[in-house]
């Protein structure tokens, strides 16, 4: 079977449709997704569960004197690594997406790739409850917007 131009024209067009909701249902979501890494950050809380465990300092605070300071600043971690202290690292969090669909959470702040390192990368990212929260507002969202453009 063989389409016309104008069907094929409409089909592609669809397609752009399509992955320009998906692309802006996911953006619409960065601050939802920020708030909550931010939010289990606080509670000192690894995205791989357990505590936050520091590569270079045998798992825990540097010094005593650090950890004692953190402890104050924020009861909610019990003195656990929670990657907040000015808040900055956590605030600057974006998602940048790629042209094949990926996506990948980073900070924009100057700290992301020493803390990254020291940490470990996947703690930008969301833990497995944590996705299926965004996963089911990224659901209701799209539907909505496709709905919105008639492609249903």
């Amino acid at each position: 079977m063989e389409y016309t131009e104008e069907e094929l024209e409409y089909v592609y067009k669809q397609k752009e449709i399509f992955a320009e909701i998906v692309e802006s249902s996911i953006l619409s979501l960065v601050d939802f997704i920020r708030e909550t890494i931010k939010e289990r950050w606080l509670r000192g809380e690894s995205v791989n569960g357990g505590k936050i465990v520091n590569n270079k300092a045998d798992g825990g605070y540097a010094s005593l004197s650090y950890k004692k300071l953190k402890l104050l600043k924020n009861p909610l971690a019990y003195g656990n690594i929670d990657l907040t202290l000015t808040g900055s690292l956590g605030d600057k969090i974006e998602i940048k997406l790629s042209n094949s669909g990926n996506h990948e959470i980073v900070s924009t702040d100057s700290k992301y790739f020493a803390i990254g390192a020291q940490f470990g990368f996947e703690e930008f990212g969301l833990n497995a409850k944590e996705k299926e929260l965004v996963m089911n507002k990224l659901e209701i969202i799209i539907t909505e917007k496709i709905k919105s453009y008639g492609m249903f």
